[in-house]
């Protein structure tokens, strides 16, 4: 099955700069305890291999998921957090590979039959790497008319400073 111009499938290794990352899959976690009503977390889980001479920073990278609408999701540190190899965090010495999930809090009726989860290993740099994530969403339950309860969960600074990221459960 091909792809668009520029665009990985999940297992395909990608070179941006110098740095290469391979998703190896996207998986939703419906099942969550925590999460208010019509939400989940959807986890990409994925590895990155410095092939540059100077450590790489986790902590800059630019992560990011679109669902077929266009709706982008942000990545959250809680989310990725339950992972199956958690946040990826500190520095990424050269020759060294280091695996990690990007996690997001999304809808339940995330827009399928593909995602797309973008990949930037510098906040400075417009390099980005674009991979598609099969998915399969699963029907939305009606629910009824009612006041919503907002429970605003975390609010975190971008690591440049430019963006204000919220966190919450309706």
């Amino acid at each position: 099955q091909s792809s668009p111009e520029g665009i990985a499938q999940p297992g395909q290794p990608v070179r941006v700069d110098d740095v290469q990352v391979t998703v190896i899959r996207g998986h939703a976690e419906r099942d969550i305890a925590d999460l208010a009503p019509g939400t989940m977390v959807y986890l990409v889980e994925f590895t990155v291999e410095n092939l540059g001479t100077t450590p790489l920073k986790a902590e800059v990278f630019n992560m990011e998921l679109r669902d077929r609408l266009g709706n982008v999701y942000l990545l959250s540190p809680t989310a990725s957090a339950r992972g199956e190899s958690g946040v990826l965090g500190g520095e990424i010495a050269p020759g060294a590979v280091a695996q990690g999930s990007a996690g997001y809090l999304v809808p339940t009726a995330l827009a399928g039959p593909t995602l797309t989860w973008t990949f930037g290993p510098r906040p400075d740099s417009e390099l980005r790497a674009a991979v598609s994530i099969p998915y399969e969403s699963v029907p939305e339950t009606v629910m009824g008319s009612g006041q919503a309860q907002v429970n605003i969960t975390d609010a975190f600074l971008s690591t440049d400073g430019t963006v204000l990221v919220i966190e919450g459960e309706v």
